[in-house]
């Protein structure tokens, strides 16, 4: 074979050359011998062509081939996805592919794996982009990677962005597609994955384990589009951060920092049916327009750190729609949330846990738990985590707003408890709750507790409040900020419901020394002024032996105050601060209205005060549980 080099062209007037190395060049593999004939080891051929720095057209067919570099410039032409296609040529192949330098691109092939599944290496996979900057990624299918699908590592961007489009990823050992630290400056359209055996789909990965794999951050990654679905061992997108400590997956603890997903921005993502929806973490990240359903745990975990979440959609997965573990200073806006949790034991649409300066506003939550009775439209469950969490955290300084709760009576709208303050609940509309299972406020026990208020529940047909008998001592539910009164009863002791039911019980334990060496079968003990407490405990998994928390099982009565001890014979170490319900509902304001004239003497007025019909009285609860009037109207 004879080869003919040019080293300039001319223009038609002569007047000027052209360099030939400044125009993109096309090379027919198979003038290097390249056979795409399923049977011919095409490794020396393809790499020779790729050692030419041009673009190769790749022939129709299977071509058989072992791990290929390229080199800068270079890249693969193909017919077609399903028309051209590479094949790993020995079993346990993890690479066919690997991008490196700069101005690389591949477009219309597949890439087909062999072999047994290679779990847990995260530096290789079929399609691996290595120290690589403006490369394109278009048009490609890989299918049976048996470790990961592709995989990005130390790309930056160039003179332009990394691109990546239409790029399908099917039936991997480990993780579908992973962008690991450090990476940044990367465009995803229209992506799909499914299938992952070992774990995540979609994976961005800055974390270390105790001895670093990985350092600096992911950053300035953009995904338009994505279709996660399938995958029998983890989340469908996962964007978490740094993940650091601990030996194993059982035995680990989260932190923080800006080393992590950061200034990233997901949208139009769809994930179903996988073993949970997505973990969307990071910092300083965008998520528009993302939808979970028919997954087996959560539909999502948000828990971000100064993210904004737009467009988000839960419905038909079996635990939480939206699970806000840990997240700070994030806003959530226009969410629906329906029919998750259909058979469980335990649901909660939306937890607000342990978050800290976050926004949920808009949106409806409808329809979740229809088979239970034990389901929660929002909670805030104050502290998340288990102490052994470097993540764990008291949640306060939170608002809730503009949304429509839908839900049975013998199911709770909005439950507000544990170590959540200084928290907003407000313009919220409720259909199918009762007045006592509307909202259940106990963060009674600190000294600031959440407000609520504009609460609408159309089952009582009165917005943001409630029409109650007159009695001896008036139970007032939780959402309610005016009470209208029928009959003639004397009021002496007015109560919120939370109140009645909590104060001088067992509400909570919150664990301050987890211990180590405990046992399942070890002994809760409740000691104080009261009597009939009783609890068990929550050992975590792989934490050898740490009470992760003491479950009240019953509450008990009469205390005022109460410490908790645990007998074992193998365990030590364990602390923790007992919470009794209290009196407390400071800065509670009542505004009421008499139907009839009556008689209301309660502790903290000035006097006693004799309500004609008609007339209103406003109060506000004070920290010790009395009432100080603040204006009464005749």
């Amino acid at each position: 074979m004879s080869t003919l080099v040019v080293d300039t062209l001319r223009t038609n007037d002569g007047s000027t050359s052209v360099d030939v190395n400044k125009i993109p060049q096309f090379i027919n593999a198979e003038y290097f011998g390249v056979k795409f004939d399923g049977v011919t080891d095409n490794t020396a051929s393809l790499q020779l062509a790729l050692n030419e720095g041009r673009k190769i057209l790749l022939p129709e067919g299977v071509g058989i081939t072992g791990p290929l570099t390229f080199m800068p410039g270079s890249g693969f032409i193909g017919r077609g996805i399903g028309k051209t296609t590479l094949k790993a040529a020995t079993e346990n192949q993890v690479r066919i592919i690997t991008i490196t330098g700069s101005g690389c691109s591949v477009d219309g092939i597949s890439l087909v794996g062999k072999g047994n599944t290679i779990y847990g290496d995260w530096r290789n996979g079929l399609l691996s982009v290595v120290n690589a900057t403006d490369f394109e990624i278009r048009n490609i299918q890989i299918n049976t990677a048996p470790n990961l699908g592709a995989m990005f590592y130390n790309c930056s961007k160039g003179v332009k962005r990394g691109v990546v489009e239409n790029l399908t990823v099917i039936n991997t050992g480990w993780k579908g597609i992973v962008v690991f630290s450090p990476c940044s400056s990367i465009d995803f359209f229209n992506i799909e994955q499914s299938a992952s055996a070992g774990n995540h789909g979609f994976s961005f990965d800055p974390y270390i384990w105790s001895t670093p794999i990985a350092t600096g951050s992911v950053s300035d990654i953009h995904i338009n589009g994505l279709f996660a679905h399938d995958n029998t061992n983890g989340f469908g997108l996962f964007t978490f951060g740094l993940f650091a400590g601990g030996t194993s997956y059982d035995d680990f603890y989260y932190t923080f920092t800006e080393q992590m997903v950061s200034n990233s921005t997901f949208q139009n993502i769809r994930l179903d049916k996988n073993v949970s929806g997505a973990i969307l973490g990071g910092s300083r990240c965008n998520y528009h327009n993302i939808e979970a359903s028919g997954n087996g745990g959560s539909g999502m975990v948000i828990n971000g750190y100064k993210c904004n979440y737009n467009l988000i959609n839960s419905f038909g997965n079996a635990v939480y729609g939206i699970d806000m573990g840990g997240a700070t200073y994030c806003n959530v806006t226009n969410i629906n949330l329906s029919g998750n949790n259909p058979v469980g034991d335990f649901c909660i649409a939306l937890n607000v846990g342990g978050c800290v300066g976050c926004v949920v506003d808009g949106g409806v939550i409808a329809g979740n738990g229809i088979n239970n009775s034990n389901c929660t439209a929002i909670v805030l469950t104050g502290k998340e985590g288990d102490g052994t969490y470097a993540y764990t955290q008291n949640g306060g300084f939170n608002r809730i707003t503009n949304l429509f709760l839908q839900g049975s009576s013998n199911q709770y709208a909005i439950r507000a408890w544990r170590g959540d303050a200084c928290s907003v609940i407000e313009n919220i509309t409720m259909s199918g709750f009762t007045t006592t299972t509307a909202v259940q406020d106990r963060t009674i026990n600190t000294n600031t507790p959440v407000t609520i208020r504009n609460i609408t529940v159309p089952a009582v047909n009165y917005s943001n409040g409630v029409v109650l008998a007159s009695a001896s001592t008036l139970l007032v539910p939780d959402h309610a900020e005016f009470a209208y009164i029928t009959g003639s009863t004397s009021i002496t002791s007015i109560k919120t419901q939370t109140q009645n039911d909590f104060t001088g019980k067992v509400n909570d334990v919150l664990v301050t020394n987890v211990g180590s060496g405990y046992s399942l079968s070890d002994t809760v003990s409740f000691s104080g002024d009261g009597s009939g407490a009783t609890g068990t405990l929550d050992i975590g998994r792989g934490t050898g032996g740490a009470i992760v928390s003491v479950i009240v099982n019953n509450p008990g009565s009469g205390y005022t105050s109460s410490s908790v001890s645990v007998t074992s014979s193998t365990g030590s170490g364990f602390s923790g601060n007992v919470i009794i319900g209290s009196v407390n509902c400071k800065e509670r304001v009542l505004t009421i209205f008499f139907e009839s004239a009556l008689t209301i003497n309660v502790a903290g007025m000035n006097s006693s005060f004799v309500a004609q019909a008609g007339s209103t009285l406003t109060l506000k609860r004070m920290q010790n549980g009395s009432w100080a009037e603040i204006s009464r109207a005749y």
